[in-house]
């Protein structure tokens, strides 16, 4: 009877042996789970701050308008070419028969020149129209270079020009028989500040994607030489347009979708701001998705048995 008891009470004090013991490692799994989970937090917030670190280098970079200005001061300005033998207007539609030689070689100095070259000459030359608008007697209107050029065309012929605006018609013109000149593409183009007058641009390449025929392209820009005078029928007159021959029309930016330098930095500070309170929430949440259950775990029969007793067994006196 004694022999049973004793086995009994051994094999009791050993069940609750190995029920401390599981709870002693679920415990240690737990910390560490605790710590883990501390771990994930902060590697989940330094993610957090690289990804938007990224955003945001990248929305400045699409924020910065195209690098055309720093390009131009690198290039050397292109004066102009001579055109004093070219006549400003006739009433013959297109190009004359007996104007044709002087029209393809004014083409192939033209392309043979960069845009940017042009642009840079184009900003000189407008410097110094701007300065004979100053002193004329339109001084109290803005100056506009359309408009300068609508009145002083003798002024501009040969020099270079800068002008924006949307296009509304591109033509291919393909080479005559027998010439060397590259296929060209006749595109009109309606400037800012054209009050609805058309420039006709001569132009080697046209921006990617534009098709034929009647389009209508948004934020163009050309820098070109201002050839003369277009003449082409309009309603039941002749109309002339200012022909301007260039090695290319371009897109650009449109300057109310670029980001001033005080901008920038207000959505810089504002983008770091929200992603430091991301990456704060983000630690919390993941503090908390696994808590160390084991640090505030409650007490437990097992906790309050010696197991230093499990080979004593039961005492003379008990029995």
């Amino acid at each position: 009877m004694l022999r049973r008891l004793r086995m009994e009470w051994l094999r009791e004090l050993t069940m609750l042996s190995a029920h401390k013991k599981g709870h002693e490692k679920m415990r240690i799994s737990e910390v560490r789970s605790c710590h883990v989970s501390r771990f994930d937090g902060v590697l989940l917030m330094g993610v957090v701050l690289c990804v938007g670190w990224s955003v945001l280098c990248g929305m400045g970079m699409k924020s910065q308008p195209m690098d055309r200005e720093h390009l131009e001061q690198l290039a050397e300005p292109f004066p102009g070419i001579g055109l004093r033998d070219v006549p400003i207007q006739t009433r013959e539609k297109g190009i004359r028969f007996e104007e044709t030689d002087r029209y393809e070689d004014a083409i192939r100095q033209v392309m043979s020149v960069s845009v940017e070259s042009l642009a840079a000459g184009a900003t000189e030359f407008q410097m110094q129209r701007r300065g004979v608008w100053a002193n004329s007697e339109r001084a109290v209107q803005k100056f506009q270079v359309f408009s300068d050029l609508y009145f002083h065309p003798q002024a501009y012929q040969g020099k270079p020009l800068t002008l924006t605006g949307h296009l509304q018609r591109v033509v291919k013109l393909p080479p005559e028989e027998g010439s060397d000149l590259p296929v060209l593409y006749e595109a009109w183009l309606f400037p800012e500040d054209g009050q609805q007058n058309a420039v006709v641009v001569i132009c080697r390449q046209i921006p990617p994607g534009v098709g034929l025929g009647d389009v209508t392209v948004d934020h163009v820009q050309v820098s070109g030489i201002f050839y003369r005078h277009y003449t082409y029928e309009g309603g039941d007159e002749l109309r002339y347009a200012p022909m301007v021959l260039s090695p290319r029309i371009e897109l650009y930016q449109n300057p109310d979708a670029v980001l001033t330098r005080d901008e920038q930095v207000k959505l810089l500070v504002a983008g770091i701001s929200l992603l430091l309170m991301g990456g704060i929430v983000a630690y919390v949440v993941s503090s908390k998705k696994r808590p160390a259950r084991g640090l505030f775990r409650k007490e437990t029969l097992a906790d309050r048995i010696d197991l230093s007793e499990i080979d004593r067994g039961p005492s003379t006196e008990e029995t």
